[in-house]
């Protein structure tokens, strides 16, 4: 056996051994039933892939319980995306595409150093690809994957940060709110028609079957509903079967 493949395994036998010490974890504090966890490992024979994740897809374990677990069994920093800086580090040049995947964000650096946000911090691949890009040593801290996304998309995706400056742009034409005329034609010029489109497609992208527009004094709040599948088998492929028995359960999406 060569020194990378055993280094892999070697790897593969830690993640597995943490991902034990966590699923107990889970266990002790009651975030996780019995029953549950039988299912799961049922399931997993059939399917492979982590027990964590499967359990996370299948709703047995919440994504807080999830996090908080893993940190206090890893013995990492939890850290809300919330409270991440207004603007990305400099530095620090990842594709969209990668931090989407894997779920992990660089919030911040040093010289030698760079400090990342990772919703599994076990994923020794993804480590290992941001400290060959940069060049320096990687330091996780873990957070919500829910809220990493949410970074990612307001640091350098298009959703949200295109659907603010279509609002800013609206607002610097408004003019004189208290005109009804004004308001009316504003309603057909090129911002709103665009906010109105980027809504439609945010939506058309997450599968979502209805809009949720709130509005408030000094923001406006969009949500979307879309269906998932409750089915296990299909639930844990994170897709949809063609079974009679499998009925689809509804889920906001943020």
């Amino acid at each position: 056996m060569n020194a990378v493949a055993e280094q892999n395994l070697q790897g593969h036998d830690v993640e597995a051994n943490a991902d034990e010490r966590i699923v107990a974890a889970l266990l002790e504090k009651g975030r996780l039933k019995d029953a549950d966890l039988v299912r799961a490992r049922r399931l997993q024979e059939e399917t492979g892939g982590s027990l964590l994740t499967l359990l996370a897809r299948l709703g047995l374990v919440s994504e807080r319980d999830h996090a908080e677990t893993s940190a206090a069994v890893l013995g990492l920093p939890l850290v809300s995306a919330k409270d991440a800086p207004e603007l990305p580090p400099e530095g620090v040049a990842l594709t969209a595409k990668f931090m989407k995947q894997f779920h992990i964000v660089p919030i911040g650096e040093g010289e030698s150093h760079v400090d990342v946000l990772v919703a599994d911090a076990q994923d020794v691949y993804a480590l290992d690809a941001v400290r060959l890009a940069t060049g320096r040593e990687v330091r996780p801290c873990l957070a919500l994957r829910s809220e990493i996304d949410d970074l990612i998309e307001r640091w350098h995706g298009q959703g949200r940060s295109a659907m603010g400056a279509i609002v800013e742009t609206a607002e610097g034409e408004s003019g004189d709110l208290d005109d009804v005329e004004h308001l009316r034609d504003l309603a057909s010029e090129a911002p709103v028609i665009r906010l109105v489109n980027l809504v439609i497609q945010r939506a058309v992208e997450l599968r979502a079957s209805d809009i949720h527009i709130e509005p408030f004094e000094n923001r406006l709040k969009v949500r979307y509903r879309r269906t998932v599948a409750s089915c296990c088998a299909c639930r844990a492929r994170n897709s949809t079967c063609a079974s009679a028995r499998c009925r689809p359960r509804t889920a906001k999406a943020w």
